[in-house]
């Protein structure tokens, strides 16, 4: 009798037990996931009000964050690349919520040790001003710098160049003229551009919490560093069309520069012609 009653009050056990309320941890989890969800939809609401509708239509978390840093960098400025691309996204709401996901624009100091990951054309002008950004680091990176532009520069063309230009003495020189850009690359380099994004790497970028005044400060910023980095590339690309000949055109206007505004003798121009073919 008794086996035959166990068969019952079991399967009332087993209905019982299913019928407890979820655990205290259930709940705060449950609880702390719609805060999170509320959170996000705030972010919608203040800066892509009029998406609100398309992006809580997208089902699941990961395509609505793709969704949301997709229109927010077409307004704003970009966000983390692994924000836009929903199969790829490893954090949820919290994170995106706990500080803006910045893209850092800036060269590390690691990265000044390895120049040949720089593009050839801007390593050659790094190289105006390389010696002086990294005296404190060590002079061996200077060298390497000369170095890793052998075979896009022509030997006697590199020695024009002997201990190169201090950051700010390229600036008082080439500010203003069509070779700002050379200017702009040495304080890249150095990061003295005065603008976040420019100025910070992997390493050294923060947080920031999201406001309206915070998005609106980096939204400048973004847009300056992309005027920055505009005078940047279209000088390399002008030197990379005829890498030796034009890298002397720019130290010629150097010598220029330096003898027009400091009223000196201009250093003696290296007769580069004799070695170009």
């Amino acid at each position: 009798m008794r086996a035959a009653n166990a068969g019952p009050v079991a399967a009332l056990a087993t209905r019982l037990r299913g019928a407890f309320p979820p655990s205290l941890q259930g709940l705060l989890s449950a609880l702390e996931d719609g805060q999170q969800l509320l959170g996000f939809i705030d972010l919608v609401e203040t800066y892509l009000p009029e998406r609100r509708a398309e992006i809580l239509a997208i089902p699941g978390e990961s395509g609505r964050m793709a969704a949301f840093a997709n229109h927010f960098a077409d307004r704003y400025f970009p966000l983390r690349p692994m924000l836009q691309d929903a199969e790829d996204l490893d954090f949820g709401y919290r994170d995106l919520l706990a500080t803006i996901p910045f893209i850092p624009r800036g060269i590390s100091w690691d990265d000044l040790e390895e120049p040949q990951i720089i593009w050839p054309p801007m390593r050659a002008v790094g190289c105006l001003a390389i010696q002086s950004i990294v005296e404190d680091i060590g002079s061996g990176i200077g060298v390497a710098w000369l170095d890793a532009c052998e075979g896009y520069l022509r030997p006697a063309t590199l020695a024009r160049i002997a201990s190169g230009y201090t950051v700010p003495e390229l600036w008082y020189l080439l500010e203003g003229t069509w070779a700002e850009g050379a200017a702009w690359l040495a304080r890249c380099l150095s990061r003295g551009t005065a603008n976040y994004f420019l100025d910070n790497d992997e390493d050294s970028v923060g947080g920031a919490p999201w406001d309206p005044e915070t998005v609106a400060s980096a939204t400048s910023e973004w847009l300056e560093g992309e005027r920055i980095m505009h005078q940047v590339e279209e000088l390399a690309e002008w030197l990379d069309e005829a890498p030796d000949r034009r890298f002397n055109e720019l130290l010629d206007f150097l010598e220029q520069r330096l003898a027009e505004r400091a009223g000196l003798t201009p250093r003696p121009i290296f007769p580069w012609w004799l070695f170009s073919g």
